[in-house]
């Protein structure tokens, strides 16, 4: 695997926890550190060389989003572990997948809503205005005890089913997080009929409709604005772990693993000897600032210089001003500053 680390805003060693200097960090990761194909009947979990995602959709005893690709990076021996939340602050992220199945899926970079899953008689029933299923990026969250520091790719799938055989029952799940850090699982979000937002929704150089051809590469860029992904990604920081699931909703019939008549992607791992040779395996983009939010000209003092660069960030409407990254500029970023500024 290989990882490349750029220190942009160079200064003072970062292992200060209590100092007031910022830098900011970019990091390129051409493989994950885990990832497995979180699905119940997958018996080899972190060493196989596909991971499909599908749906078991509307159907008893499965979740909607029933096969999930978990991906992971530690970020720990780049980033500073341990840190307040508010001294991260990531400023860009981007996922990447490719395809290892052959037009086995039709192509669609827009998520549908639980009212086109519905049965046609349903009153709350929407005809989907389009082809395919979007591929969607969540946070990871858990249960039984689990947790990111625990999980592993190659820990034991779920516990006791809310409905068996597996409704329910896994222990790492696509989530939705608010801005507390709480997370909700969207497996099942047609049954519960719920729209969650995703973080991400996979994109590739093709016409929406067409069939996917293989080695087609997905590209996540992760939505920074949304009210709980930077509590998500301030705390995965602040452990060193990321990790993330990958889900679609596309249709699997047959035996455990699909059975015949795929019409759903599968992902290359960092298992496959392809990936290794052509580098096909998921890959990480991650620019974050690190260290006090105040510090906006990244020289470890904090005086007039900071205010006057957020005061004209501010004015300017400029994503520095953004303190708590929500993507709105208001008295909370203002407060935000000044309790940073006054703390050191």
């Amino acid at each position: 695997m290989k990882t490349t680390t750029r220190v942009l805003l160079a200064g003072a060693s970062l292992c200060l926890v209590g100092s007031a200097h910022a830098q900011f960090i970019v990091i390129d990761r051409d493989s994950p550190d885990l990832d497995r194909w979180n699905y119940p009947f997958n018996t080899v979990p972190g060493t196989r060389d596909v991971a499909p995602t599908f749906g078991a959709v509307n159907t008893t005893g499965f979740d909607d989003r029933d096969s999930q690709f978990l991906i992971g990076f530690d970020t720990s021996g780049e980033i500073p572990i341990g840190l307040p939340l508010d001294r991260y602050r990531v400023m860009s992220i981007t996922v990447t997948a490719t395809v290892s199945n052959d037009e086995e899926f039709v192509y669609d970079p827009t998520p549908d809503s639980w009212v086109n899953f519905v049965d046609s008689g349903d009153p709350s029933y929407v005809p989907d205005p389009d082809p395919g299923q979007a591929v969607t990026i969540w946070g990871t969250g858990y249960r039984n005890g689990w947790d990111v520091t625990t999980y592993t790719e190659t820990n034991v799938f779920g516990g006791v089913a809310e409905v068996p055989p597996a409704q329910g029952a896994r222990n790492a799940f696509a989530a939705e997080f608010d801005s507390s850090g709480i997370a909700t699982d969207v497996s099942n979000c047609l049954k519960e009929r719920f729209d969650p937002t995703p973080l991400g929704v996979g994109v590739a150089p093709l016409t929406p409709g067409v069939a996917v051809p293989a080695e087609t590469t997905f590209t996540f860029e992760l939505d920074l604005c949304g009210a709980g992904t930077q509590a998500f990604l301030r705390r995965s920081l602040q452990v060193g772990k990321l990790n993330l699931s990958m889900s679609s909703l596309q249709l699997a019939s047959g035996d455990p693993g699909g059975g015949g008549g795929v019409i759903y992607p599968a992902w290359y791992t960092r298992e496959n000897a392809i990936s290794l040779l052509l580098g096909y395996a998921p890959t990480l983009h991650l620019e974050v600032r690190v260290g006090n939010p105040a510090d906006l000209d990244g020289n470890g003092v904090l005086n007039l210089d900071d205010i006057n660069v957020f005061a004209s960030a501010f004015v300017a409407g400029n994503v520095a001003a953004d303190l708590d990254g929500n993507c709105v500029l208001n008295l909370d970023d203002i407060n935000l500053f000044a309790s940073a500024f006054v703390g050191g």
